[in-house]
């Protein structure tokens, strides 16, 4: 694919692009989608990456509202905790993790998770010290961006991905969000003072002991929540 220079109108897309390029060409993962070359050449950007013939988590979601098997979902969780193990290995939170953002190909073996959009990732190894992005400045998807994020987009650590991931589960499980996205309902406020709506509250069926393992990865606090992806899908291993 190639992009003009003169189609991204300000520095800052201009960035976000060159930002993926770099993480994610530095990332080699089954559960990642694979950058393989990429370039300037009269004045235009362009790069090459895998292809993934599928749909993604938004659209699974959707299909069936509310009754996506927790078994399969819980899978697809462990794998996107996969990949962003390699990521935090290697010193990057993702930043924007959603389902949209969630590729779905289908293989032999069942579905694959492929995590794609790294455009506002960064290394959280020299917080403070780097980044093209300034504290205070909130940039993310809402509905599935942990509290920290929206008070300092710059120095967020890879807890943060874990919070987002267990927060597209949710949307997988339910098709819905983590809190009501009414008219006249200050969102923002909500996620900063308020606790998550529970998931039995949306989905019945789903047993207390993985609404207990979502709810603590859903928690306001980075501390209280599971540390690391390893740790995480650990957790929702007995669920798969």
């Amino acid at each position: 694919m190639r992009v003009r220079a003169a189609t991204a109108t300000t520095r800052a897309a201009i960035d976000r692009f060159l930002r993926e390029m770099s993480v994610i060409s530095q990332l080699r993962h089954p559960n990642i989608v694979e950058w393989y070359e990429q370039g300037m050449s009269r004045g235009q950007f362009w790069f090459a990456m895998e292809y993934v013939a599928g749909t993604n988590l938004e659209t699974l979601a959707k299909a069936d509202p509310g009754r996506y098997p927790v078994d399969q979902a819980c899978r697809l969780a462990c794998q996107m905790l996969k990949g962003l193990e390699q990521a935090h290995q290697l010193g990057f939170v993702h930043r924007d993790i959603k389902p949209e953002n969630i590729l779905i190909a289908q293989v032999e073996e069942g579905l694959t998770v492929k995590i794609s959009d790294f455009g506002l990732a960064k290394s959280f190894r020299g917080v403070g010290l780097s980044g093209l992005t300034f504290s205070g400045e909130m940039r993310g998807t809402v509905p599935f961006m942990p509290p920290e994020q929206m008070l300092d987009f710059k120095t967020v650590t890879p807890v943060a991905d874990l919070y987002a991931t267990a927060a597209t589960l949710y949307y997988l499980l339910s098709c819905q969000y983590i809190y009501d996205d009414q008219p006249g309902v200050d969102l923002i406020r909500m996620l900063l003072e308020e606790p998550p709506i529970p998931i039995r509250e949306r989905r019945p069926d789903i047993s207390l002991a993985l609404a207990e393992v979502i709810g603590k990865c859903l928690a306001r606090d980075p501390k209280t929540r599971y540390p690391d992806a390893t740790l995480m899908r650990r957790a929702l291993k007995p669920f798969c």
